[in-house]
């Protein structure tokens, strides 16, 4: 006793001593000053980079919430870091299909602004996990469920899944009022394996295995009908949420995510042999190629050219824009997208990709090649460095609002935001599209939310119904 006594003291010191989320704090604003105004080499600002985001890991690894797990914040800042940053600047030299045309971002001020937005989020992430703590008993209990409701979950997320199947084997994509039905199937179908995928913390071995089959199946829907971003974002959410849901060790969810990037290439693989088998691997003498070479050639074009030519996409809109001046008029650019069409009938597109092709990419029109300038480019040809500024801010300070909702792992609130990471941490997208999605697609859920809400007394639904004269039971 006297022996633990001394430990715990001891503890308690170095606690004092060293504020590990002070420190994680204080050196990912160290990298954003030193990718900003040059201070280190773009090598070292890499490793220290993925050194700050890997200190993040280990610190909260120890406590009870794990935020990072599930917080959108973390998550961009890792995705920024390493498919943005580490990966294209350590694996360019052994590419198959690279060419020096692609190479101009490694190294540039793009990907220091890509890496500086990423220690931005790391850091209002460090700031959230500081103020939210860590006692135990802040952290609720996995409410009691409605078997009802978990039945009607089941059953609409099995008719989610021949819907979408329907819809695309008889083409009904040629049918014009029917398109914005359609755009509902993945946040609602997001959402049902989230709930389904909590509700199996407290159910027996046969309800899981019949949650495991429904999960599957709405996943390989989404591959048979040739989607390839929804079905791996989503299974990369129902995994990270289950890492974090069921407190899973480190190491296990360690090789939990090396499980997961099989299951990813192995989609990837799947959709492309669907949806054009003559250039997959199930055809090799087609394209004058062994099989393991098309295989790394596949993995190039994937995790390395793409995330390279969106960089170099930046860059020259930060080349084009950076002086842009700041008009204010001009900054709610992003809620256009917000606004439906059956109210703004003449509403312009938000989706530019085919423009940006041409003005920043180096296509030809006729390619009919759509591109992406990652979510701080817009901000940028909206307003030059000022906007990125604003916007930036503005993005960073919303997302740690939503992380804070998501403290309890078991909350309804946590299950919602793990059903919209797909849209929240898909930093390959333009910014009015990535907040049209966000609040879309929340929109889109709430029916289904509000249900799961009332069923669980959750005392938010509840005041909601209150105000239309329901009450609790």
């Amino acid at each position: 006793m006297v022996r633990q006594k001394s430990i715990d003291r001891v503890k308690g010191a170095a606690d004092r001593l060293v504020p590990l989320p002070a420190i994680t704090a204080i050196a990912a604003g160290l990298v954003i000053g030193a990718a900003l105004f040059h201070w280190l080499p773009m090598p070292a600002v890499r490793l220290v980079a993925v050194g700050v985001i890997a200190a993040q890991v280990w610190q909260e690894s120890g406590t009870a919430r794990k935020l990072f797990i599930t917080s959108p914040l973390f998550l961009l800042a890792g995705i920024c870091v390493i498919f943005y940053s580490l990966l294209p600047a350590s694996l360019a030299p052994y590419s198959i299909i690279l060419q020096a045309k692609h190479l101009p971002y490694i190294g540039t001020q793009a990907e220091r602004y890509v890496i500086a937005f990423a220690m931005a989020t790391l850091l209002s992430h460090s700031c959230v996990c500081r103020f939210a703590g860590d006692r135990q008993a802040q952290l609720g209990v996995p409410p009691h469920f409605n078997m009802r409701t978990t039945h009607l979950f089941i059953v609409a997320s099995i008719a989610l899944t021949a819907a979408t199947v329907i819809y695309f084997f008889l083409n009904a994509h040629a049918i014009s009022y029917l398109a914005p039905i359609h755009a509902l199937f993945p946040p609602l179908q997001a959402f049902m394996v989230i709930y389904l995928i909590r509700r199996s913390i407290s159910g027996n071995r046969g309800l899981r295995v019949l949650i495991l089959v429904t999960v599957v199946a709405a996943l390989v829907a989404f591959v048979a009908v040739h989607e390839r971003k929804i079905p791996i974002f989503i299974m990369a959410a129902a995994s990270l949420y289950c890492f974090r849901l069921w407190g899973v060790a480190m190491r296990k969810a360690f090789i939990g995510v090396i499980v997961c990037t099989v299951f990813v290439v192995g989609i990837l693989q799947a959709a492309q042999a669907i949806q054009t088998p003559a250039t997959s691997m199930l055809y090799p003498e087609l394209n004058a190629q062994t099989t393991s070479g098309m295989f790394w050639e596949f993995l190039d074009g994937k995790f390395l050219l793409r995330q390279i030519d969106t960089g170099n996409c930046l860059l020259k809109v930060l080349e084009a824009h950076w002086q842009q001046p700041f008009t204010a008029s001009n900054q709610l650019f992003w809620l256009k997208g917000l606004v439906p069409r059956i109210v703004w009938p003449d509403k312009p597109s938000v989706s530019l990709g085919r423009q940006y092709s041409v003005r920043y990419c180096g296509f030809a029109a006729e390619a009919d090649h759509s591109s992406s300038i990652t979510l701080l480019g817009q901000p940028v040809i909206e307003a030059g460095w000022k906007g990125l500024l604003v916007h930036g801010s503005i993005l960073i300070a919303a997302l740690g609002g939503v992380a804070w909702l998501s403290r309890d792992p078991a909350s309804l609130s946590s299950a919602t935001i793990a059903a919209l990471l797909p849209w929240l941490i898909d930093f390959d997208q333009d910014f009015a599209i990535y907040v049209a999605n966000a609040v879309k697609f929340f929109l889109v859920m709430s029916s289904v939310i509000f249900i799961a809400g009332l069923t669980e007394n959750n005392h938010v639904a509840w005041k909601i119904a209150g105000k239309f004269g329901f009450r609790m039971r």
